[in-house]
C-alpha cells in the first residue's frame, strides 16, 4: 500500500478486505472515506464504500455505513450497483437498509436490477426484487431488466426471475 496517501491506502485496504487497515484509517480522520479511486479508466468513481461492496467485503460495507461522513449514493454507480453486478446478495440487503435506493439509476437509467440481469446475477436479482426492485424500470436504451437479460443471451430459467 503507499506509504504516503492515506486515502489510496484506505480504498485498497477496502478493496482488499483489510478490515483493521479501513478501521485504522478511518477513526484516525486520516483518509477520506468518500474520495474516488484513482485506479485505472473504468474505477474513477470508485469510493471505499463502492470498493467493499462490488469486492463483497461484508465486515468493511457493515464498517462504512455506519460513518456519520459516509456518502452513500457518491458516483454514477453506487454501491447497489456494485454488488448486484457481482452477486453480492448478502450486501445488497444492508445498502437498501443503510438508505440507498433499491431502484437508484445509473447515467444510462440502469437500476441495480438492470446490472444484475446483465451480469446474468440471479442470487442479486432475487435479493433486489425481494427488496421492492421495480421489474418494469426502463433504462435510457428503453430496456427493461428482462430485456437486458434476453439480449444478453441468458437462460429461460434465469428469465423467468424477471417476469
Amino acid at each position: 500500500m503507499a506509504q504516503n496517501n492515506p486515502t489510496r491506502e484506505l480504498y485498497e485496504a477496502a478493496t482488499k478486505g483489510d478490515f483493521f487497515a479501513v478501521k485504522r484509517l478511518v477513526e484516525g480522520s486520516i483518509a477520506d472515506v468518500n474520495a474516488y479511486s484513482q485506479v485505472g479508466l473504468i474505477e474513477t468513481e470508485w469510493t471505499p464504500l463502492f470498493s467493499a461492496a462490488f469486492k463483497g467485503n461484508k465486515d468493511i460495507v457493515n464498517y462504512l455505513i455506519t460513518r456519520t461522513s459516509i456518502n452513500l449514493d457518491i458516483g454514477d454507480w453506487n454501491p447497489l450497483h456494485g454488488a448486484s453486478s457481482k452477486g453480492n446478495s448478502e450486501i445488497i440487503p444492508i445498502l437498501v437498509k443503510a438508505g440507498i435506493n433499491v431502484n437508484s439509476t445509473s447515467y444510462f437509467n440502469d437500476t441495480p436490477l438492470h446490472i444484475a440481469a446483465y451480469f446474468g446475477r440471479s442470487n442479486s436479482i432475487e435479493e433486489l426484487i425481494k427488496l421492492g426492485a421495480d421489474k418494469t424500470l426502463k433504462n435510457s436504451k428503453g430496456q427493461t431488466p428482462l430485456e437486458v437479460a434476453e439480449m444478453r443471451g441468458h437462460p429461460t430459467k434465469f428469465l423467468q426471475l424477471l417476469k
